[in-house]
């Protein structure tokens, strides 16, 4: 990505926030969600490989924590 692209790719982010704050910001809106739609976004704009293929792990830019809540009734 070139440093114009990712100045765009960061507008369209924060055009998008504001348009829809109240939704963002609603408690229904989860953690997966901003990072699906925001972070990763906004760090790849940045130029931080998230896919990192070929590159020996203590390499990579990103170490994503996945954990999966588990809700009982």
């Amino acid at each position: 990505m070139t440093r114009k692209t990712g100045k765009e790719t960061v507008h369209k982010l924060v055009d998008d926030f504001e348009k829809n704050e109240r939704q963002y910001m609603s408690k229904s809106f989860q953690e997966t969600e901003a990072r699906d739609r925001f972070i990763d976004p906004f760090f790849t704009a940045l130029g931080w490989d998230f896919h990192q293929t070929g590159i020996a792990r203590k390499f990579w830019d990103v170490h994503q924590n996945i954990e999966e809540e588990i809700f009982f009734e």
